[in-house]
């Protein structure tokens, strides 16, 4: 694909932080370097530069941002008596006033959203419109452009809709989903083409909607960007080749980390009771844009301030120098994130850097076991397995051989662009 004109729709958009907007960022980077004129529709941003603002520095991308109002305390865990009122009015008002999820921050967009896509696709004969979803609207808004305008439709499910822990989902009443439920069956029965990070959400589609051809279904991994990695990297000796053992957390902290660090903790705690002289080799670095000081906290009150150790998010070029001085990559993944491969993934596979992964069986297990690219361990197991890791107990037997440039975000685009494009012709 060559020449085109290519609208996506992402309501997170650097400098603004989130994964949505990072992974379209990559997508409107290399879509541009393929000869194409790409046209962003986003929410008003704030920031004024993140890791990847780079990523959109071109004359061939145009940013066009729409504001709409959604209570910020909603997005927040409230943490005092005036912000628990706040967050409970907010509730209440929005009950009232909206129908389906109140936590969609797309809500209240509709207007301003398509007011600003219909003159972006009649401006700029838009003939490839790419939606990414969370916020859900957004994508059932862009169904009401299809009966105005000639167009091929894809819509990015990086996250679960109506079946989903995420979004409010989890606690709405049932009156609320089906109205939800309703609006994602629109989306998927007149989509031109569904895809997904997730091959378990593209699988849960296809068994509910069965009505639904399986061709409009097709799985886009996330990626790495091997732009962000330096010419030449100097590889650390490989774990157990020296005496100390250095794990390193880049990345999101989700919500629910803390049981994670208090494992984490316990182990530490345990290993320097029975095996001092391993515990003081052993040390976990954070590196995150995640507000830290409840960890931070808890941390500092053990005692372990000189074992585990968060710092603020660097530059992408700067984290893959720095990953490489570590003999393991250590990721905690909570129940609802399971069957999500994220870009962290693939970034530390191309530095051959085993993962130790925590978390239950899922799409990630079981990608980390089958490739042999680390370790995969349960909560509940992890502090009995790690000791027998830590004290050479569990060999490692690590795939250097796994071909990790077919998760490469410049092939990654092109295969899409290939799709959408035979997937249109057909269509004709």
């Amino acid at each position: 694909m060559h020449g085109e004109n290519i609208l996506i729709v992402s309501y997170t958009f650097p400098p603004e932080k989130g994964i949505g907007g990072r992974r379209w960022a990559k997508f409107a980077k290399y879509i541009a370097k393929n000869g194409n004129n790409v046209n962003v529709i986003c929410h008003r941003r704030k920031n004024q530069y993140n890791l990847w603002s780079d990523d959109i520095n071109s004359k061939y991308i145009h940013i066009h941002e729409i504001s709409g109002f959604y209570p910020k305390i909603l997005t927040q865990n409230p943490k005092n008596i005036y912000q628990k009122i706040l967050y409970i009015a907010w509730i209440k008002i929005l009950s009232l006033i909206c129908r389906g999820s109140i936590y969609d921050k797309s809500i209240f967009l509709e207007k301003a959203f398509l007011q600003k896509a219909r003159e972006v696709l009649s401006k700029h004969n838009i003939k490839y419109l790419f939606i990414t979803c969370a916020p859900f609207r957004l994508a059932y808004y862009g169904i009401k452009l299809k009966s105005e305008f000639d167009f091929f439709l894809t819509i990015d499910f990086r996250d679960p809709w109506t079946w989903g822990q995420g979004y409010g989902y989890s606690i709405i009443s049932p009156h609320r989903k089906q109205s939800d439920s309703l609006m994602e069956k629109k989306v998927v029965n007149e989509a031109d083409l569904i895809i997904s990070p997730s091959i378990s959400i593209l699988n849960y589609l296809k068994k509910k909607y069965s009505d639904a051809s399986t061709n409009r279904f097709a799985w886009v991994p996330h990626a790495f960007d091997k732009d962000e990695f330096p010419d030449t990297i100097q590889k650390r000796k490989k774990a157990g080749q020296q005496f100390e053992i250095k794990l390193i957390y880049a990345g999101t902290i989700y919500d629910g980390y803390e049981f994670f660090i208090s494992e984490l903790i316990d182990t530490l705690k345990t290993i320097q009771s029975v095996n001092p002289k391993t515990f003081e080799n052993i040390r976990f670095d954070f590196y995150s844009l995640s507000e830290s000081q409840h960890y931070e906290n808890l941390i500092v009150k053990e005692g372990l301030i000189k074992k585990m150790i968060f710092n603020n998010a660097i530059p992408a070029k700067d984290l893959f120098k720095k990953l490489t001085e570590y003999d393991y990559t250590f990721i905690y993944f909570p129940e609802k994130f399971k069957d999500f491969i994220s870009t962290k993934f693939y970034e530390v596979i191309f530095l051959k850097i085993p993962i130790i992964y925590i978390g239950n069986r899922g799409e990630v297990w079981d990608f980390i076991h089958k490739n042999k690219l680390g370790y995969c361990f349960s909560l509940s197991e992890f502090k009995s397995q790690f000791l027998k890791l830590v004290s050479d107990e569990i060999p490692l037997d690590y795939n250097n051989n796994f071909n990790i440039s077919k998760y490469d975000f410049e092939t990654i685009t092109k295969e899409l662009l290939l799709l959408v494009q035979k997937k249109s012709t057909n269509a004709d």
